[in-house]
């Protein structure tokens, strides 16, 4: 092998540089790799550069201590405090990944960044910007960067928001998040409910603003006042979280155990600014404790936990056996 060896010692900002003729969406846009050290291998197919090395295409910019080029393969693999920032996706969105390696094409925009990786994705719409945080062990851009797959412990925060499970990708173009595998929804409302939701599928629609629950959905609810706290159960087949509504609406064969008491019904919608359950669909709450078993049926029956207390309403009719 020809091997041939630069080293340059650099004073202030002096850097040493390669073009790429690289490719982004498309369009002609060469990479530019600078460094504080660069070597050349195999008569210029291979490049290497270490120090502070920063390589930068259109509008994205990785960063690291050592970064190798194979010119024929148009690829670059970074190591050691890599940085990746792309302000040039779908619908305005950003992306910033920071991990210790990575693997990245400068011809088709295809990244993997790992072990541990962290990504910042930045949802915009004409009214807000929601900024997620995500960690994962393995996190890949697709070629041209049109969605990202994240894989491995996945962690994700927005707000007060948590949530983790196995997969979850990001398409850019529609706006829309998807975590698979034991996935789990923790988050804290306004008046101190701690709300825990868990499903096999989490989908956000919509600048993050909905979220999708199902098939086959657990909630649980603590509700905390004062000294007092009441643990809440419901299963349904869907749930629907709106974040700009504040509202959490179960659909399907829906169950909220709480105590010995049991209300079932066709829909429940859960509203954090009064903290209420609202049951309809041919609802039934029973109550059973060591004296009396009662069932009582109404067209709606709204569950005040923070109070302890359950109204029926139209059509009220039920039983009452004394044991």
């Amino acid at each position: 092998m020809n091997k041939q060896h630069v080293n340059i010692a650099l004073t202030l900002t002096a850097l040493l540089f390669v073009l790429l003729p690289g490719q982004l969406f498309g369009d002609n846009v060469r990479a530019v790799i600078t460094g504080d050290n660069m070597e050349i291998l195999d008569r210029g197919a291979v490049t290497t550069f270490r120090g502070t090395v920063k390589m930068v295409q259109g509008s994205n910019v990785l960063t690291s201590d050592y970064m190798k080029n194979e010119e024929r393969k148009r690829m670059i693999h970074a190591a050691g405090n890599v940085v990746y920032e792309s302000t040039g996706l779908a619908n305005n969105n950003s992306v910033l990944i920071k991990s210790q390696t990575a693997e990245f094409n400068t011809a088709t925009n295809y990244g993997k960044f790992y072990p541990g990786a962290e990504m910042l994705y930045s949802i915009r719409s004409t009214t807000i910007t929601e900024i997620i945080n995500v960690t994962a062990e393995v996190i890949e851009l697709s070629s041209g960067s049109a969605y990202s797959e994240c894989r491995g412990n996945v962690r994700m925060l927005r707000s007060s928001d948590t949530v983790t499970g196995d997969y979850m990708k990001t398409d850019n173009a529609n706006n829309t998040l998807t975590v698979t595998g034991k996935v789990v929804y923790k988050t804290l409302t306004p008046g101190g409910t701690v709300v825990d939701i868990r499903s096999e599928i989490l989908t956000y629609d919509g600048n993050v603003s909905i979220a999708k629950f199902g098939p086959g959905v657990e909630l649980f609810y603590t509700v905390i006042r004062g000294t007092q706290t009441q643990n809440v159960k419901v299963t349904a087949e869907d749930v629907l979280l709106d974040n700009v509504t504040a509202k959490i609406v179960a659909d399907k064969n829906v169950r909220a155990e709480w105590q010995t008491n049991v209300a079932t019904g066709q829909r429940m919608v859960y509203t954090s600014a009064d903290e209420l359950m609202v049951v309809t669909g041919k609802p039934v709450i029973e109550w059973k404790d060591e004296k009396v078993d009662s069932r009582y049926a109404a067209e709606v029956v709204t569950l005040n936990f923070a109070q302890d207390k359950v109204m029926l309403d139209k059509n009220v009719n039920g039983t009452v056996v004394f044991k």
